[in-house]
Parts: structure tokens; C-alpha cells; sequence
């Protein structure tokens, strides 16, 4: 009977106001406890001046986290809430606070990590050329409540963004199809630089580089340094794109993707570049430049 139902689902079954069986025989029957058959769940509904409350400061501010929410409900409305309550409000509205949520860089662990782990090979460069050294790392993006996942692969020395990914699974297949576009450009780098994160040491990402004599190199544990030009495009592309735009569908994401890292390649001056455009300077190197992705991505469309 335990398989056949859930213990919650047995609870609801107990008949309160039925005389003729009493509650003991019930609890023995469906097998569940006497005592616990007494509980009645607690609830308590949001007020509507803390509703408002959170909406105004989420307006006024989308960066607040609860511990500041305390601060300003307590001495600017005057509502003493602890912070379940705040935590309860917030998910009935249907907000979260801007900022970084899920850890995109889960390592592999046991044997397979340790049997997978590369060493870093950068550490001695001291200068690189372009397509030298490729990188790539994953970040995560929303549209409402819903996580998705952008893949970039960047050329260390022009800092150009040489192809992108987006998907709703955070999985190699992300990975893969990011590489094989950047690849299809003609270009193949001598080292390829990662994190540690399982997508970059699953067995499919490790074949796809050797396969094509690409030596791979990882940051060591702990050190976002190690991949310092991706984490600071992941800055620039989140302050100067995602978030002062609002996206419905991931058509709108995958459109306004593609337009601003046209926009990073071509026009926006990079102060590492001393005020050049990436694109420049990969044709300086006699290398062609990455393509225009809105242009690509327009035509899918139409």
C-alpha cells in the first residue's frame, strides 16, 4: 500500500467525520501515524502593505537582498517581518534580486576528475598572439523565472568572441555546438583554456579538442583569475546588454545576443586593446575577423 500511495496522499484519505470507523482502525488501515493524523499545516497569508512594501523597493531597487529588505521594511515602513516571510512575499510576486544565482562551474569529482584534470599551461606565456590561445566558459541568463545558458569562446590575445551558445540545458551539447561553429570559421587555436566544470572535462569536449591536436589547458581549482578575460566579458555583456533590456522569448535573447557581440567584435573600443576594436586587430594578425552573427541569425529567421 506504501508503493501504491504517498503518505500525504494516505493522510487526505482519513475520514474525520465518519462515526462508524474510528480513528485508530482508519490510521491502522491506511498505515500511517494516529499522532501525526492530528496535524493541521499552519498557513498565514502575505499582508497587503508588505506585498506593496516589496514591490516598491524591488522598482526603486532590483539589486536588494533580503538582509537590506529587513533594514528597509523595519526603518521606512515600519514592518518588523522576519525574513521567511520576505522570502514567501517575494516568490508570490513572482521577483528575485539581480545577481549571480546558480554555480556555473560544478567540477567533476572522484576518479573522473582527477583522471580528467589538465594542468595550466599559461602561467610561463608572456605574450600571446592571436589564435594562440582560445578560451570558453558558461554563464547563466533569465528570462522571468527561467534559467538559460550562454556558451562563448573568445580568443585570449584579440578578445574577440569567435562564436556563442545559448540553450536551456546547461550540458556539453552546449559546449560542442559553440566549438564546432568557431571552428567552421577556418581558425584552430594551438592551446584551449577552461575552467574545471564538467562540461570541460566530459569525455565528448576532451575528444572533440584532441582529435583536432589542440592542446588543452585548465584554470586551477578556485582561480577565476586564471580565465581573467571571460569573467570580465561576462561583466560587460551583462551591464551593457542583459540588464537593461527585458527578454520574453529566447528568440528576443538569442536576436539581442547576437547584435551586441557584433557590436563588441566591430565598433565598441576595448581600453586592453589600447582603444582598438577586436576585429581589428585579428585582421592586423592577417586572420579573418569572426562573422556577423545578427546578420546569421537574421536570415535563420527569415
Amino acid at each position: 500500500m506504501e508503493g501504491a500511495c504517498p503518505v500525504r496522499e494516505r493522510y487526505k484519505l482519513l475520514e474525520e467525520e465518519d462515526p462508524s470507523i474510528d480513528r485508530k482502525k482508519q490510521c491502522k488501515l491506511l498505515n500511517i501515524s494516529r499522532t501525526g493524523s492530528y496535524y493541521k499545516a499552519h498557513t498565514r497569508g502575505i499582508p497587503e502593505s508588505l506585498e506593496k512594501a516589496v514591490k516598491e523597493l524591488y522598482d526603486q531597487d532590483p539589486c536588494t537582498g533580503i538582509r537590506k529588505l529587513l533594514v528597509l521594511l523595519r526603518r521606512d515602513y515600519g514592518l518588523k517581518v522576519g525574513r521567511r516571510k520576505i522570502e514567501h512575499c517575494r516568490r508570490k510576486l513572482g521577483i528575485r534580486t539581480i545577481y549571480s544565482h546558480p554555480d556555473t562551474s560544478a567540477p567533476a569529482k572522484g576518479e573522473k576528475a582527477k583522471r580528467d584534470r589538465y594542468p595550466y599551461l599559461l602561467k610561463e606565456m608572456t605574450k600571446i598572439a592571436v589564435d594562440e590561445v582560445w578560451t570558453s566558459d558558461i554563464t547563466y541568463l533569465q528570462i522571468g523565472q527561467k534559467n538559460i545558458y550562454l556558451c562563448c569562446i573568445m580568443d585570449w590575445a584579440s578578445r574577440e568572441i569567435l562564436s556563442f551558445s545559448i540553450g536551456e540545458r546547461m550540458d556539453v551539447s552546449l559546449c560542442l555546438r559553440a566549438l564546432e561553429r568557431a571552428i567552421d570559421t577556418g581558425r584552430k587555436p594551438q592551446i584551449f583554456n577552461t575552467d574545471q566544470g564538467s562540461q570541460y572535462t566530459s569525455k565528448a569536449w576532451i575528444e572533440a579538442l584532441e582529435k583536432r591536436g589542440i592542446k588543452i589547458s585548465m584554470d586551477s581549482k578556485g582561480r577565476w583569475a586564471d580565465n581573467i578575460p571571460m569573467e570580465r566579458f561576462w561583466r560587460t555583456i551583462k551591464y551593457d546588454c542583459y540588464f537593461i533590456n527585458e527578454f520574453r522569448t529566447i528568440g528576443e535573447l538569442i536576436g539581442m545576443t547576437a547584435w551586441w557581440i557584433t557590436y563588441y567584435n566591430r565598433m565598441r573600443p576595448h581600453a586592453s586593446l589600447r582603444y582598438d576594436t577586436p576585429s581589428r586587430v585579428s585582421q592586423a594578425a592577417g586572420v579573418p575577423p569572426a562573422a556577423d552573427f545578427f546578420a546569421i541569425t537574421s536570415r535563420k529567421k527569415s
